[in-house]
């Protein structure tokens, strides 16, 4: 029943998005946006034991430097809880780029990169995170942002090594003006 609503919520979206007007995406246009995120880390599969739960919000901004191309500044707060509640912080701030593809309707496939510094409790890391997701454009003004992340960690200040996380996705609202 619950897929059922899903795809049918996905599907209500899907055909609002195609009778919205077009989204602006060109030179000197500026872009605001945030997403939500729930990440679930399982070191050993075969028992699903959870080694840590994350939950996080993220806040970008940016402008077109040329048509689809985008500027990016990207903030991030994060919580985790691991294995005995557990609980720690990630504060993030980054920059990088957006494309967006558009295909001349309403939904417009995207990719994006973001270089980023991140501060845990534990020290600093530094990373990148790219993305692939899909704008599906509400209004002009207003688009829902679905989209699978990945990040590849490097620490700074803090023991351990890079670290590899994929596919996380979020869902989020994005703005343009």
């Amino acid at each position: 029943m619950f897929r059922l609503n899903l795809v049918g919520l996905f599907c209500l979206l899907l055909s609002t998005g195609l009778l919205a007007e077009r989204l602006d995406l060109s030179r000197g246009a500026m872009t605001a946006g945030g997403s939500a995120l729930v990440k679930y880390s399982s070191p050993d599969i075969s028992s699903w034991s959870a080694d840590s739960l994350t939950f996080g919000i993220s806040t970008n901004w940016g402008f077109f430097l040329m048509k689809d191309f985008a500027l990016l500044f990207d903030l991030q707060l994060a919580g985790k809880i691991g294995t005995g509640f557990d609980a720690s912080r990630q504060y993030q701030f980054g920059s990088g780029v957006l494309y967006a593809l558009d295909l001349g309707g309403n939904l417009y496939p995207y990719v994006q990169a973001i270089g980023y510094g991140a501060y845990i409790q534990s020290g600093w890391s530094a990373g990148v995170m790219p993305s692939i997701g899909l704008l599906v454009g509400m209004s002009s003004q207003v688009a829902l942002d679905f989209g699978v992340n990945s990040k590849i960690d490097f620490p700074i200040s803090r023991g351990g090594s890079a670290s590899l996380d994929i596919g996380t996705g979020y869902i989020g609202v994005r703005a343009f003006f």
